[in-house]
């Protein structure tokens, strides 16, 4: 378990009140974005490619869009079939464009006592592969906050578990 000395506790993001990460995640500065798009990236010291980053697009998604995702985060924790993930498509954003992202799996969780949609997968243009981590923030549906875990390939392995350990150990504001 991480201690304060070998942690950096980033709080009060979004449904977030605190997570821990580790010492080596140094904060980057914000990539352009609009006044309403919020991001926060932390990458590794000594590989800017493995990052964690914290988003929100900024706006809510139409009604269908966060019934979808109502809908399946309702369910048991299961693996998402096509048909399902078609309807997840403006949650998910890019990674439901097969021109863009290589799905290897889609499926819901519990983490840390909430459930989450999680999406992996590898990103074409960067090689990046990417752990993505949508939350219904409000319970709507409509407000999705997210977390994204990317790393280069031949790294992911060397760092997965200490992610999913990351995710395990979030205090959520609300369940």
């Amino acid at each position: 378990m991480m201690t304060a000395q070998t942690a950096t506790v980033v709080r009060d993001i979004g449904q977030i009140r605190s997570i821990r990460l580790p010492l080596a995640y140094l904060e980057r500065p914000d990539e352009a974005v609009n006044d309403t798009v919020y991001v926060r990236k932390f990458s590794h010291s000594e590989n800017t490619d493995v990052a964690f980053v914290f988003f929100y697009r900024g706006r809510r998604l139409p009604q269908a869009s966060a019934e979808s995702f109502l809908r399946t985060l309702a369910l048991e924790p299961h693996e998402v079939e096509a048909a399902e993930f078609g309807e997840l498509d403006l949650v998910v954003r890019e990674a439901s464009n097969p021109e863009n992202f290589i799905l290897s799996s889609c499926r819901t969780e519990i983490k840390s006592g909430r459930k989450v949609l999680i999406v992996e997968g590898i990103w074409k243009a960067s090689g990046l592969v990417e752990y993505g981590v949508f939350i219904d923030s409000d319970g709507t549906g409509s407000a999705v906050q997210e977390l994204h875990f990317n790393a280069p390939q031949v790294d992911y392995a060397d760092y997965i578990d200490e992610i999913e350990a990351l995710l395990e150990n979030i205090a959520w504001k609300r369940g």
